[in-house]
């Protein structure tokens, strides 16, 4: 059977593939034939609204092995950024360091250049040929940074606007709206509080910073449990409420705020997972899953405090359990 799809004025075959699977079954190994199908575009990974999806990915292998190992083999800044030049590190943004004291800030490098009037945080209309790929950026294109005045570079895996904090970083307006799809993110947000503005670290004060103990997610999630609370209070869970507010947001070994913080957290995560509908509404409005999450909170704050309560008298025998003994028992033998 021929299967062809619309692409502007012209219809195209589909490509096909078969394909067999291995397996495992208590029967001995097993396997089965599928038969895929490819677009110009991609493989058709999915359906969405009655209309098969494509997926558009880097197809170079040979080039990203020769990125990847050519990066363990530079020995300076700008031997590093020729690497970079090969356009093949699709997975991850980079941070170098040299002995030279040089630092940089390189983008995940594979990017496509595309019609900025899509938007790319969605699956597009592939019989468009305007949503076709038009090269890739080069590395001049990407979002970068080198040495910059604020004396640091920091990411984790949020957007690279606050890279080298709130003077010193590269502006959104000034790239495509598609150059980056993740937002802030907590982590972030806690680089920024500890590394802009600091001067002259020493070891130790390095150390401190890197182990400061605000967790910052916290800021943003709890006034939105206060609010469903005091809307809807729940009379078992006033001592919990009690103790949160009196909370500083910083975990210790003795804090007990911490935990249950921390386990509603997981709870609240958990839950939110598990709507399918509601997450997918927020993906199709460009939220990513941390937005999502601080958006959903509203909804299910104080039934998640519940389970978060019942989880830590279950596992631990008291709601009042400090931090330093739940890490105790969960930490990994060394």
């Amino acid at each position: 059977m021929v299967i062809i799809y619309k692409h502007g004025d012209t219809w195209k075959k589909l490509s096909e593939k078969q394909i067999t699977v291995p397996y495992t079954t208590k029967k001995g190994q097993q396997s089965k034939t599928i038969t895929v199908y490819y677009s110009h575009h991609g493989p058709i990974v999915r359906e969405l609204d009655g209309k098969w999806v494509s997926v558009a990915l880097m197809q170079n292998p040979i080039d990203a092995l020769k990125q990847s190992f050519g990066r363990t083999k530079t020995s300076n800044y700008a031997e590093y950024q020729e690497n970079m030049r090969f356009n093949t590190n699709s997975s991850n943004n980079t941070l170098f360091a040299d002995s030279a004291g040089n630092i940089a800030y390189f983008h995940s490098n594979f990017i496509p250049r595309r019609d900025p009037s899509f938007d790319w945080k969605k699956p597009v209309d592939g019989s468009n040929p305007a949503t076709d790929w038009q090269g890739l950026h080069t590395l001049e294109e990407t979002v970068s940074g080198h040495n910059p005045q604020s004396g640091y570079l920091n990411n984790t895996n949020n957007w690279p606007w606050m890279m080298a904090g709130p003077q010193h970083s590269p502006k959104a307006k000034d790239y495509p709206a598609y150059m980056e799809n993740y937002p802030e993110n907590y982590r972030g947000i806690h680089a920024i509080e500890v590394l802009d503005g600091k001067k002259d670290f020493t070891i130790d004060s390095l150390a401190a910073a890197a182990y400061d103990s605000h967790l910052t997610a916290f800021d943003v999630l709890l006034p939105v449990l206060y609010k469903a609370y005091d809307a809807a209070p729940v009379s078992d869970l006033s001592a919990q409420i009690a103790l949160l507010k009196a909370w500083d947001h910083r975990f210790s070994e003795s804090s007990t705020a911490t935990s249950l913080a921390i386990f509603w957290g997981q709870a609240l995560r958990l839950k939110a997972a598990e709507n399918e509908t509601a997450q997918a509404d927020a993906s199709n409005r460009g939220l990513s899953f941390d937005e999502y999450v601080a958006e959903y909170t509203a909804q299910i704050a104080v039934t998640t405090l519940s389970e978060a309560k019942a989880k830590l008298i279950a596992d631990f025998g008291s709601a009042q359990t400090p931090w330093g003994e739940i890490k105790q028992i969960s930490a990994p033998n060394r």
